[in-house]
Protein backbone atom coordinates (compact mmCIF):
# COMPACT_ATOMS: atom_id res chain seq x y z
CA UNK A 1 0.00 0.00 0.00
CA UNK A 2 1.54 3.06 -1.15
CA UNK A 3 0.68 6.62 1.03
CA UNK A 4 -0.53 8.04 -2.21
CA UNK A 5 -3.12 5.14 -1.81
CA UNK A 6 -3.58 6.18 1.49
CA UNK A 7 -4.57 9.56 0.65
CA UNK A 8 -6.32 9.88 -2.02
CA UNK A 9 -8.78 6.97 -0.26
CA UNK A 10 -9.05 9.63 2.85
CA UNK A 11 -9.55 12.21 -0.09
CA UNK A 12 -12.54 10.50 -1.47
CA UNK A 13 -13.97 10.04 1.44
CA UNK A 14 -13.75 13.92 1.90
CA UNK A 15 -11.57 13.69 4.85
CA UNK A 16 -9.53 16.97 4.87
CA UNK A 17 -5.83 15.90 4.85
CA UNK A 18 -2.82 17.72 5.63
CA UNK A 19 0.70 16.06 5.66
CA UNK A 20 2.82 16.32 8.96
CA UNK A 21 6.68 17.97 8.75
CA UNK A 22 8.96 15.12 9.72
CA UNK A 23 10.03 16.87 13.03
CA UNK A 24 6.26 17.15 14.07
CA UNK A 25 5.42 13.71 12.72
CA UNK A 26 8.34 12.04 15.40
CA UNK A 27 7.30 14.15 18.09
CA UNK A 28 3.51 12.90 17.75
CA UNK A 29 4.49 9.42 17.25
CA UNK A 30 6.79 9.52 20.37
CA UNK A 31 3.86 11.43 22.43
CA UNK A 32 1.56 8.17 20.84
CA UNK A 33 4.50 5.48 22.17
CA UNK A 34 4.79 7.34 25.81
CA UNK A 35 0.85 6.54 26.00
CA UNK A 36 0.55 3.18 24.45
CA UNK A 37 3.39 1.76 25.24
CA UNK A 38 4.82 2.63 28.34
CA UNK A 39 4.63 -0.91 29.65
CA UNK A 40 6.66 -2.05 26.36
CA UNK A 41 9.15 0.24 27.10
CA UNK A 42 9.16 -0.61 31.26
CA UNK A 43 9.44 -4.34 30.82
CA UNK A 44 12.20 -3.90 27.76
CA UNK A 45 13.74 -0.57 27.55
CA UNK A 46 12.42 -0.57 23.55
CA UNK A 47 9.07 2.14 22.61
CA UNK A 48 9.38 -0.25 19.74
CA UNK A 49 8.85 -3.91 19.07
CA UNK A 50 9.99 -5.47 16.04
CA UNK A 51 9.67 -2.75 14.00
CA UNK A 52 6.13 -1.81 14.67
CA UNK A 53 4.01 0.09 17.37
CA UNK A 54 1.08 -2.12 16.96
CA UNK A 55 2.97 -5.07 18.78
CA UNK A 56 2.47 -3.36 22.53
CA UNK A 57 -1.26 -4.35 21.74
CA UNK A 58 -0.45 -7.79 19.74
CA UNK A 59 2.22 -9.10 22.79
CA UNK A 60 -0.50 -7.78 25.07
CA UNK A 61 1.78 -5.33 26.85
CA UNK A 62 -1.27 -3.36 26.26
CA UNK A 63 -5.01 -3.80 27.21
CA UNK A 64 -6.80 -3.54 24.02
CA UNK A 65 -9.97 -4.76 22.05
CA UNK A 66 -9.24 -6.73 18.73
CA UNK A 67 -10.71 -7.27 15.52
CA UNK A 68 -14.38 -6.90 15.14
CA UNK A 69 -14.68 -5.86 18.77
CA UNK A 70 -12.48 -2.64 17.82
CA UNK A 71 -13.58 -2.27 14.56
CA UNK A 72 -17.48 -1.63 16.29
CA UNK A 73 -15.92 0.67 18.46
CA UNK A 74 -14.15 2.63 16.20
CA UNK A 75 -16.67 2.79 14.03
CA UNK A 76 -18.86 4.73 16.51
CA UNK A 77 -16.68 7.46 16.61
CA UNK A 78 -17.98 10.73 15.02
CA UNK A 79 -16.48 12.66 12.51
CA UNK A 80 -13.31 14.70 14.01
CA UNK A 81 -10.09 16.14 14.12
CA UNK A 82 -7.35 12.88 14.02
CA UNK A 83 -3.59 11.86 13.09
CA UNK A 84 -2.89 9.36 11.08
CA UNK A 85 0.57 8.13 11.45
CA UNK A 86 2.95 5.38 10.07
CA UNK A 87 3.32 2.90 12.73
CA UNK A 88 5.84 0.55 10.90
CA UNK A 89 9.78 2.03 11.45
CA UNK A 90 10.30 1.67 7.74
CA UNK A 91 7.94 3.78 6.42
CA UNK A 92 7.49 7.45 7.37
CA UNK A 93 4.09 9.42 6.78
CA UNK A 94 1.93 11.15 9.26
CA UNK A 95 -1.27 13.80 8.28
CA UNK A 96 -3.39 16.05 10.44
CA UNK A 97 -7.23 14.67 9.10
CA UNK A 98 -10.54 16.36 9.94
CA UNK A 99 -13.96 13.78 9.11
CA UNK A 100 -14.85 10.43 9.93
CA UNK A 101 -11.61 8.44 10.47
CA UNK A 102 -11.87 5.84 8.26
CA UNK A 103 -11.73 1.70 8.39
CA UNK A 104 -8.33 1.06 6.80
CA UNK A 105 -8.54 -2.65 7.40
CA UNK A 106 -8.83 -3.32 3.62
CA UNK A 107 -5.90 -1.04 2.53
CA UNK A 108 -2.99 -3.36 5.02
CA UNK A 109 -1.17 -0.68 6.02
CA UNK A 110 0.64 -0.30 9.37
CA UNK A 111 -0.94 2.93 10.85
CA UNK A 112 -2.62 3.99 13.89
CA UNK A 113 -5.41 6.46 13.49
CA UNK A 114 -5.23 8.92 16.88
CA UNK A 115 -7.78 10.73 18.60
CA UNK A 116 -5.39 14.46 18.14
CA UNK A 117 -5.43 14.26 22.19
CA UNK A 118 -4.14 10.82 21.97
CA UNK A 119 -7.22 9.69 24.14
CA UNK A 120 -8.09 6.66 21.76
CA UNK A 121 -5.91 4.62 19.16
CA UNK A 122 -7.23 2.26 16.22
CA UNK A 123 -3.94 0.19 14.87
CA UNK A 124 -4.10 -1.36 11.76
CA UNK A 125 -1.97 -3.79 10.03
CA UNK A 126 -0.22 -5.49 7.31
CA UNK A 127 -1.37 -8.77 8.42
CA UNK A 128 -4.54 -10.45 7.90
CA UNK A 129 -4.38 -12.78 11.27
CA UNK A 130 -3.29 -9.46 13.43
CA UNK A 131 -5.42 -6.38 14.82
CA UNK A 132 -7.09 -4.19 14.60
CA UNK A 133 -6.60 -2.72 17.81
CA UNK A 134 -8.61 -0.41 19.34
CA UNK A 135 -7.56 1.38 22.60
CA UNK A 136 -7.90 4.70 24.97
CA UNK A 137 -6.42 6.11 27.64
CA UNK A 138 -9.04 5.07 29.87
CA UNK A 139 -7.21 1.59 31.12
CA UNK A 140 -10.89 0.49 31.97
CA UNK A 141 -12.54 0.95 28.76
CA UNK A 142 -9.89 -1.47 27.49
CA UNK A 143 -10.92 -5.18 27.69
CA UNK A 144 -9.01 -8.10 26.38
CA UNK A 145 -9.66 -9.71 23.04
Amino acid sequence: MSVRNLVDRLERARVQVQPLERGTLWSLQQRWRETYSSELHARTGEWIRNEYDWHTFSFEYRACLVANRAAEEYKRLSSCGHLVLSSWSGQEFGFQCDGKPLDLRDLFIDANVVATDLSWSMSFTHERQHGPYFATTNERENRWR
